[in-house]
């Protein structure tokens, strides 16, 4: 669910600076894109792959499992978005 979310969040703001501007160069909307929602796709993330961080020091095995699934899955899917 992550790595397609933030990527449809910024893909989403990619093409709507095509509505208001069809002269816009790719370079604005990827522009556009960061500025409107970049901090928000980081945040989400931030937020998401620190609570993992913190299962990681759980003792129990699904947890730790759980925390590297959840750490990896984030990161590679904003690594991916951007």
């Amino acid at each position: 669910g992550f790595s397609v979310d933030y990527v449809l969040h910024l893909g989403h703001m990619y093409t709507e600076i095509f509505e208001h501007n069809r002269n816009a160069t790719r370079d604005e909307a990827v522009k556009h894109s960061l500025m409107m929602m970049g901090i928000t796709v980081l945040a989400g993330a931030m937020t998401t792959f620190g609570a993992g961080v913190f299962m990681l020091l759980c003792q129990l095995t699904f947890f730790g499992k759980m925390a590297i699934l959840i750490t990896l899955t984030i990161a590679f899917a904003f690594a991916y978005s951007l």
